[in-house]
């Protein structure tokens, strides 16, 4: 008989959680018992498009075919084109008991993101999964935000905004109107009355657009240890002290979606916005020069352990090794990242395929010398793993090269 079925199916569990998507298929198909085992990991979680009919999630309720996998479902990306549907599709999300991460798309939310949150946040925090959500994505999908989040310096003047308010809420069903309400100003207690879920451990914020400089959940974000926004070029500031920066002295990971590129000024307020931050993430279409002094648009971060940056280009050449360890290196002699300990390039080999290079930093001293070991590891990813929709995917076809100075 097998050893390994004859361990207890909770070590069986724990084994199984250290392998990749396609290991556990390659594993489910060894014997019936392997594929009732790899069974429930294999069950990531469900996509629901506005296309989809609108009794898909019902077929997850007892008397329908997929209420066997109701369980197993811990992650949920659900789009709403329609404001009236809000509530008949979050509260549906109560029939998956484990649900731990929500990422939730908003079309039609032009110039009515304040009063979309207020009902977007009202539902689903009466809802009993609320607050086991350890992750929560709130994506805009606006093709430019007039009407700011929070009150701040560059919001337009407020009979503006009610204004472009009644111009767009005209334009959607009664159904809708009635869902959204009557123009919510940036003070209104309402506002300061919605919280977070208890166990959030990440929260995603995206807003389609480089005007807005303050999102509303982000002054809610007081134990969160790790944040992902997009298009988010200005610091977040604080309404309630005018031309203060926020403070997150609580996140240590942040993941930052700047498509259109960045540069020194779009970034150089993170030491002072996240003074703890340890790991920094960047995705871009445009990276940097591999010519120019590309790392020098990050600015210094005492905490940072973990960098992960587009890979420069010149010309449409990608930047060598040897150009990318110089720059890193000229950075560390300066005395700054002087917790770096891993750097990740990642570039788009082809269309929905990328590659990453990562160095791994390993700092070497003597009495009066100080020098660093860079080891590069070549990385191809899979496509993307719903269980982590943070990230890009697990990793596959590792090949390490030997470190040199």
């Amino acid at each position: 008989m097998d050893p390994f079925l004859s361990l207890p199916a909770e070590i069986c569990y724990s084994i199984l959680s250290y392998l990749e998507s396609d290991e556990k298929a390659a594993f489910s198909k060894c014997s019936r018992h392997c594929y009732f085992l790899a069974f429930p990991s294999r069950i990531r979680g469900v996509n629901v498009f506005d296309s989809h009919d609108r009794g898909y999630l019902d077929q997850f309720f007892d008397d329908g075919w997929l209420a066997p996998f109701a369980s197993y479902i811990r992650f949920v990306r659900l789009q709403i084109k329609k404001f009236s549907e809000l509530h008949s599709r979050l509260s549906k999300l109560a029939v998956f008991t484990n649900l731990t991460q929500l990422d939730i798309w908003v079309l039609p939310s032009d110039n009515v993101e304040r009063n979309a949150y207020v009902a977007l946040f009202s539902i689903i925090s009466a809802s009993p999964y609320y607050d086991n959500l350890e992750f929560l994505g709130v994506n805009w999908n606006a093709k430019r935000v007039s009407t700011f989040i929070i009150k701040s310096q560059a919001s337009p003047p407020m009979e503006e905004q009610r204004q472009r308010y009644k111009r767009r809420v005209e334009q959607l069903s009664e159904a809708d109107r009635r869902v959204l309400g009557s123009f919510i100003p940036p003070d209104d207690p309402v506002l300061s009355s919605i919280r977070l879920p208890k166990n959030l451990k990440m929260l995603k914020a995206m807003v389609n657009t480089n005007e807005v400089c303050s999102l509303w959940p982000l002054l809610k974000c007081e134990t969160t240890p790790v944040l992902s926004l997009t298009s988010v070029r200005k610091p977040v500031m604080d309404h309630r002290t005018p031309g203060t920066i926020c403070e997150f002295a609580c996140v240590k990971t942040l993941y930052l979606c700047l498509y259109r590129g960045y540069d020194s000024g779009s970034i150089r307020h993170l030491p002072r916005q996240f003074p703890n931050l340890e790991s920094l993430t960047i995705y871009s279409r445009i990276a940097g020069d591999a010519n120019g002094s590309w790392l020098d648009t990050i600015p210094n971060l005492p905490k940072i352990k973990y960098l992960g940056l587009p890979v420069p280009k010149h010309n449409y050449l990608v930047a060598s090794i040897g150009d990318l360890e110089t720059c890193l290196e000229n950075r560390l002699h300066q005395g700054h990242f002087p917790a770096l300990r891993k750097v990740k390039f990642c570039m788009e080999v082809q269309e929905g395929d990328d590659a990453e290079i990562t160095c791994t930093v390993f700092p070497t001293m003597g009495i009066h010398w100080k020098a660093w070991v860079f080891g590069w590891e070549t990385i191809k990813q899979q496509p993307d793993d719903l269980r982590k929709p943070w990230s890009f995917g697990y990793r596959y076809g590792r090949s390490i090269a030997s470190p040199s100075l």
